[in-house]
């Protein structure tokens, strides 16, 4: 949460969570070495623990987060989606084949995987938060599809520069958003944030960034139709939540059986509001627990992790 901006952001694991903290970060005023730890020689996963982020933590701020997540004026909430099934591959990829989770170890295929999340009795508020889905909060223990009326500019994990503009022109300007994501990132400290993907930011030191590939897990999903069907139904909450928001899922990713996907463009109703990241939208009713996240937070809502992170 930013006050001085008036802008809340939800940042969720496995949707570009350490480039939206270094950005919200730079925005705050503080200074490199806080939000491009790889410019600094350090690892991108400092990013996480960085005391720069204390002071966007929501926590023992919860009346303002209530009134803002009711639609106060000029307030900016802003959250990123993606699709469930691209997510569960890239967190299959970057952390369970890392081994960074007891209960999942690093040589457990994509079906055992999916097998043992499944005799788990599915994904929920429960299921570690980099596999746990985008629809549910941490500490209430079942989905809040509502809540994504509380946002009025919801971006698309395919669509992250734009986005990005979009958010940071809406609280501080066109010319301070050109400043903030064009110049100044990666291992060089002269790399765009979004218009490069991280891979390409961080190609002088590749090491010191996080890992971003699944072309593992995407190669174990060719021609495995059924297996994809089976992850898109662990996640069908997720895509119901897609389709509230207005957000298409990846083609090869929706399950043909799950109810409330969009099989077309995004959904009328939520396309113009894309435009207008200053519009307070009808909270009556709203739960005011936030949001769709770890620990219950909004914006820097993640406490120093015990594991790596990554897109």
């Amino acid at each position: 949460m930013s006050e001085a901006h008036r802008l809340l952001f939800c940042v969720i694991p496995k949707n570009a969570a350490s480039e939206f903290l270094g950005l919200l970060m730079r925005l705050e005023g503080l200074g490199p070495e806080h939000w491009n730890p790889t410019g600094s020689r350090h690892h991108q996963m400092n990013i996480h623990a960085d005391p720069g982020t204390l002071g966007m933590r929501v926590t023992s701020r919860r009346a303002l987060v209530e009134a803002a997540l009711r639609g106060g004026e000029g307030w900016v909430r802003a959250v990123v989606l993606r699709d469930p099934v691209q997510r569960f591959l890239s967190a299959y990829g970057s952390k369970v084949r890392h081994g960074h989770f007891k209960q999942y170890p690093s040589n457990m295929t994509l079906p055992q995987l999916v097998s043992q999340l499944e005799a788990e009795g599915g994904v929920g508020g429960a299921t570690e938060f980099h596999l746990r889905p985008q629809s549910y909060i941490s500490r209430g223990g079942h989905a809040r599809i509502n809540s994504i009326e509380r946002y009025n500019v919801v971006g698309r994990f395919d669509e992250l520069d734009a986005f990005a503009r979009r958010v940071v022109t809406a609280v501080a300007g066109p010319e301070r958003a050109s400043a903030l994501l064009d110049r100044g990132w990666g291992y060089t400290r002269d790399q765009p944030l979004f218009a490069e993907r991280r891979e390409v930011r961080e190609a002088a030191r590749p090491g010191l960034a996080m890992v971003t590939t699944n072309s593992r897990a995407e190669a174990a999903l060719q021609g495995n139709a059924s297996l994809r069907a089976r992850i898109a139904r662990l996640y069908e909450v997720d895509y119901t939540l897609l389709a509230r928001a207005g957000v298409p899922p990846a083609v090869a990713a929706t399950p043909a059986a799950t109810p409330g996907v969009p099989s077309g463009s995004v959904a009328e109703g939520r396309s113009s509001m894309q435009n207008e990241p200053r519009r307070a939208l009808p909270m009556a009713g709203a739960d005011p627990s936030i949001c769709l996240n770890e620990g219950d937070q909004a914006a820097r809502i993640h406490e120093p992790p015990t594991t790596n992170w990554s897109k």
